[in-house]
């Protein structure tokens, strides 16, 4: 028995001393990080303060709003940490603050700060980085719930959902993700998240293929599936689990809808110190979504159409590849739109002066992604 002790004794040691040093490395990393950052602005940073409208105009005021991962629905919401002690001013920022997470899901924003200040008629929005507490309830996601047969369920969904030639369809340039907007650790959900590669689909032609999932009672939530290939990368799919037996339809419509918001969405951010967000119309899918492929009578796909959050239909008519050739908004052309489309591998390339974290990089970088867009 004595024995049995002096063998386990030393092991409980090395546990304690490593959790030690793992708790100082990642407090390290999170305060290095947040010292490095402390006077750079965040594109989402600067996003949230262009869309925020505080009603006071003599009066100095700061609230301090924080953004959290709901656990079971994946979603994220912006929550007053610290009260203005104006209920107006609180709603104001908690207002821009979701609106730039709602609008750009693919931010990484996860457990951030902002701290919306107004002061001399002067605004700005200040971001604190998660810092060690943070970094620290995100690994915790990664418990010790029992798994179940979850792994085995995800492998067998990104196996049978996204086969190779899907893939090849679906990674196109123009549904490639700049570096600012693909952030996978977000919106996954459920109690716990794991993570996988699958082997079977990944080649040279197709990239590297991964997922993560979020569980909840041994079942999946959320499921993320990306694809990278070099610096290229792209997000097959983001939220709850779709049909494994889903047609092709389903695909092509996933395709087609993200090049349609991606465009609009990057058109935004690339000229967001341009556009009179006063009179910008906000365009966006509604979810869930009613969406459906145009045929002709012949049977031939000639458009692609869904409903927008504030009730209008958009159309993309298609031309003979299934690329977007025009954009309608309840059957009016939308001038807009179509620049966004037009202009992709522009604001692209704007974006792609950013990095993960959402920081402004000088010079800006080049990438794999360019030189698909080229």
């Amino acid at each position: 028995m004595c024995v049995e002790n002096k063998k386990t004794f030393p092991s409980n040691i090395q546990l304690a001393l490593f959790a030690i040093i793992f708790f100082l490395a990642v407090f390290g990393i999170a305060e290095s990080y947040a010292s490095e950052h402390k006077n750079r602005e965040t594109i989402g940073q600067r996003f949230m303060q262009i869309r925020w409208n505080p009603s006071n105009e003599n009066t100095s005021l700061s609230a301090e709003v924080s953004v959290e991962d709901l656990n079971w629905s994946g979603q994220r919401r912006a929550v007053v940490r610290r009260s203005s002690g104006s209920s107006t001013y609180d709603s104001a920022a908690k207002q821009a603050c979701q609106s730039v997470i709602d609008d750009f899901p693919h931010m990484g924003c996860w457990g951030d700060t902002y701290v919306f200040n107004f002061t001399s008629r002067r605004k700005s929005v200040q971001y604190r980085p998660p810092g060690c507490i943070g970094y620290l309830a995100l690994l915790s996601r990664y418990g010790s719930e029992s798994l179940g047969n979850a792994e085995t369920t995800a492998e067998e969904y990104v196996r049978e959902r996204w086969t190779a030639d899907r893939i090849r369809d679906y990674c196109r340039s123009e549904t490639l993700l700049p570096t600012c907007l693909r952030n996978p650790n977000v919106g996954f959900g459920g109690h716990r998240r794991i993570e996988g590669r699958s082997v079977a689909q990944s080649a040279p032609d197709v990239g590297s293929l991964n997922w993560w999932a979020g569980v909840v009672n041994g079942s999946l939530s959320n499921v993320v599936i990306t694809v990278q290939r070099d610096n290229a990368f792209w997000m097959l799919e983001s939220g709850m689990p779709g049909l494994k037996d889903a047609g092709d339809d389903e695909f092509l419509m996933r395709r087609i809808s993200d090049t349609l918001f991606n465009s609009i969405m990057f058109f935004e951010l690339a000229n967001m110190d341009r556009i009179e967000f006063k009179r910008w119309k906000v365009r966006r899918k509604k979810l869930p979504s009613t969406e459906k492929l145009i045929r002709t009578r012949d049977g031939q796909i000639v458009a692609y159409e869904c409903e927008l959050r504030d009730g209008k239909k958009v159309r993309a008519k298609l031309d003979e590849s299934m690329s977007i050739n025009s954009v309608l908004v309840n059957g009016v052309s939308d001038s807009a739109w179509n620049s966004a489309v037009r202009d992709q591998s522009s604001s692209f390339h704007a974006l792609e002066q950013y990095d993960s974290f959402g920081f402004k990089t000088i010079p800006a970088k080049q990438s794999m992604e360019s030189k698909l867009l080229r």
